[in-house]
């Protein structure tokens, strides 16, 4: 065991900057798919109370509330594109509510339909679309990385600044001050970010490469499932041998019919045994199950134990489940060109979304510890990709 644990490799720093919490604790993810709304709500509520003392006509404001529609819009695009159903959060679903709220702070600073800048309605330490941007920030922790909250920070930071110095030339703060009064909450909230999401890759990587601690070694269970296996298959070949001795003994006498038949029985239990013994593990699970496999190359056994673990318990849960009518599980495995072993898992579980994701996610969560490039893709029927 302590040499297993030295030879398996460690998730690097470059990787654990690049993954976000979704990717790896799907819990995170779950949790927070109505976060981005709640960040939503938050934007129309500051901003409220930084315009409700404003002075001016409703053309004066009408900048500032179309800029707080854009801001609370950012955030309800992160909700959309965080859904289920939509799959992974690529960077191009980073890169569009990021814009959104950058044209938000700059129309909030350069207020066109009014007769000035932000500066005209409120004084600075009042202003809004900093603290907008950085609840667009807070909306997308969960589904980004580490590396991309930087690359948000940054433009929130750049974006808040240059909008500051335009709506603000003239106050009784130096020129550094002003940017720096703007970029506080930007500035908070990228530190949040980083610290949540680096505590929640690291805590769950550190957690799937460790070792949990077995009561019975890995290799005694293996024996055991073999040991199960072969008591399965005595059974059967004995309960249709003793069918047939039975019959004869009741006769008390031999045909040449009976010697026909016990040839004809054994040759066919010596075949079916040669068959099943040329099975892989999980050709023996789907075996009278709605399971198909595809596995021409007999790859299923190369999977590790926690793997074979993880994907028959996934198979199991949904093919036990009382709530699931109609299961059907489709498996293929197939060898790529660095000699690696793609795993496609296709489930048709016919449930609604919620009662679907609550079902699965432990499984997801455990093949994610235990399987390399895991996609997922949600409706009404799953996906699942990863590489062993």
């Amino acid at each position: 065991m302590s040499g297993e644990r030295a030879t398996r490799p460690r998730s690097s720093l470059v990787e654990r900057w690049s993954r976000a919490p979704s990717e790896v604790d799907p819990l995170t993810w779950l949790a927070g798919n109505r976060l981005p709304l709640a960040f939503a709500l938050l934007v129309p509520l500051t901003a409220s109370v930084s315009l409700a003392p404003a002075t001016g006509g409703v053309v004066d404001v009408l900048g500032q509330l179309l800029a707080v529609v854009l801001m609370a819009a950012a955030c309800v695009t992160v909700h959309s594109f965080a859904l289920p159903l939509r799959g992974r959060f690529s960077r191009t679903r980073t890169l569009i509510p990021v814009g959104i709220a950058v044209a938000a702070t700059v129309l909030s600073a350069a207020n066109p339909t009014g007769s000035g800048t932000a500066a005209a309605l409120m004084p600075l330490e009042s202003w809004w679309a900093p603290l907008g941007f950085a609840f667009v920030i807070g909306a997308l922790v969960p589904y980004t990385s580490i590396r991309a909250s930087l690359a948000v920070g940054a433009v929130a930071s750049v974006t808040s600044g240059f909008a500051a110095a335009l709506a603000y030339p003239d106050t009784h703060w130096p020129l550094t001050t002003t940017i720096a009064i703007a970029l506080a909450p930007v500035v908070i909230a990228t530190s949040g970010a980083i610290a949540f999401q680096w505590q929640v890759v690291t805590r769950i990587s550190r957690w799937s490469e460790s070792d949990a601690p077995a009561v019975v070694s890995g290799h005694l269970l293996q024996e055991r499932a073999r040991l199960a296996a072969v008591r399965a298959e005595l059974a059967e070949v004995s309960s249709r041998v003793s069918e047939f001795l039975t019959n004869v003994a009741d006769r008390a006498e031999v045909t040449a019919g009976d010697s026909a038949r016990a040839a004809a029985l054994a040759a066919e239990i010596r075949t079916e045994l040669v068959e099943r013994s040329n099975e892989t593990w999980l050709q023996s699970v789907a075996r009278g199950r709605p399971v198909t496999v595809i596995d021409p190359d007999h790859l299923a056994d190369v999977m590790s134990e926690r793997q074979r673990a993880s994907v028959h318990a996934l198979i199991l849960t949904v093919l036990d489940s009382p709530e699931v009518e109609y299961p059907h599980v489709l498996v293929e495995l197939r060898r790529e060109h660095d000699e690696a072993i793609a795993v496609a898992i296709t489930i048709d579980a016919g449930l609604a979304e919620g009662r679907r994701i609550m079902l699965l996610a432990p499984h997801y969560l455990s093949l994610r510890a235990a399987a390399d490039d895991l996609h997922w893709k949600g409706g009404e029927t799953i996906r699942m990709r990863f590489r062993v």
